[in-house]
């Protein structure tokens, strides 16, 4: 879907909406497509969760769980959806963890009151340090790493040093 046509105009609105206009892209109807389109998943997702708990209360739709849903994708990731599901369990599955209580030289340690502490602290890290979510970066590795790693070796040459011009890498290629 990002390799469409549809997402490289999604893409371009992303980065420069004056520039995609500019190129001849419809600017209002794709707003209007991504809009339609997201809403549907979050309807989507409404209609799991009513089947899911059989009854939609306000007391169901607390801020607290709401807020918890946006960390998570913060904290995770927005920019891959991989990321943002794997790390959605991951910190569902750390918050669950952290339901308990554990000992410590004879200290009892009731995590339940601490357990949005840490998670609130590791959003607040998150934040400062990996603006694009702690999952993103390992994702991308897993996904492109090896193929930049391959390109940035094949342009260094056996001294270890960068090939600053792109045409000394295009006569060195051609060399070998």
């Amino acid at each position: 879907l990002s390799q469409s046509r549809f997402g490289l105009f999604v893409r371009a609105l992303r980065e420069d909406q004056d520039a995609a206009a500019a190129l001849g892209v419809n600017t209002t109807r794709y707003k209007v497509l991504v809009f339609v389109v997201t809403s549907s998943m979050a309807a989507l997702a409404g209609t799991v969760y009513g089947h899911y708990v059989t009854i939609i209360t306000p007391n169901n739709l607390m801020i607290l769980q709401m807020s918890l849903v946006v960390a998570m994708a913060v904290i995770a990731g927005v920019e891959n959806f991989i990321a943002a599901a794997i790390g959605a369990i991951l910190i569902e599955f750390m918050l669950e963890m952290l339901r308990t209580s554990f000992s410590i030289g004879g200290i009892t340690v009731d995590m339940t009151l601490w357990r949005l502490v840490f998670f609130g602290m590791l959003l607040m890290l998150t934040l400062r340090f990996a603006r694009n979510g702690l999952l993103v970066p390992v994702i991308d590795f897993f996904t492109r790493g090896h193929v930049a790693a391959e390109t940035v070796a094949r342009r260094t040459d056996d001294n270890g040093s960068g090939a600053d011009d792109p045409a000394d890498v295009v006569s060195q290629e051609t060399r070998t």
